[in-house]
């Protein structure tokens, strides 16, 4: 299933966020859905509320951010900077 980007990237969010509920909440009870960033241009994951997904999820402690390349890599591709 696709969407045209430039409804989602129009000023007026109205259609994006109607579109995000419908698939949130159709009946066919979706997981989560794997989207591009329309910031970064970049593939992302929503995951929806959906108990009978928590038992498949795992998290832990991956490091601190200094310890990640990839996060040092984002910022500085970025070139972010604390203020």
């Amino acid at each position: 299933m696709g969407v045209d980007k430039s409804s989602l990237l129009a000023a007026n969010r109205d259609v994006s966020q109607a579109w995000g509920r419908a698939v949130a909440h159709h009946p066919a009870g979706f997981q989560g859905i794997k989207y591009v960033s329309r910031f970064l241009d970049q593939p992302c994951l929503a995951r929806f509320g959906r108990n009978e997904l928590k038992g498949r999820l795992k998290s832990g402690m991956v490091g601190t951010l200094n310890d990640l390349e990839e996060a040092i890599d984002w910022l500085h591709n970025r070139r972010a900077a604390l203020v």
